[in-house]
């Protein structure tokens, strides 16, 4: 499904406010990049083993050298989807907070004009 090539095309409902069409599209990305970086991380763990093959390294060599990339990959993947999600989820808080400073300003002008 090619949903990342048209996310912003004519994908809100008609009943369906703008925040929430935009928590959708940023869920729908968040998504799509985890998906992503994890096919990142499988494709060079099997390209990783070819380049291992093509070394003609030992048994031990190639053994201790694929289990340490394999576990600097899983490292790097830990903290790059932590950061993402950890930024992901502080845009969505601010944005939020925004939101809420705004509403609760324009109903304290709503209110004064009706006094």
């Amino acid at each position: 499904k090619w949903d990342a090539l048209f996310m912003g095309i004519g994908a809100m409902g008609r009943d369906e406010s703008i925040v929430s069409y935009l928590f959708r599209l940023l869920m729908s990305m968040a998504f799509n990049f985890t998906i992503g970086v994890i096919g990142a991380a499988v494709t060079f763990l099997f390209n990783l083993v070819s380049v291992i093959r093509s070394y003609q390294a030992s048994i031990i060599v190639g053994f201790t050298f694929f289990a340490l990339s394999a576990l600097a990959m899983i490292a790097f993947l830990a903290t790059w989807l932590i950061g993402f999600y950890l930024a992901t989820a502080g845009a969505v808080y601010v944005g939020a907070k925004v939101l809420a400073t705004n509403l609760r300003i324009q109903n304290n002008s709503d209110h004064r004009r009706v006094r």
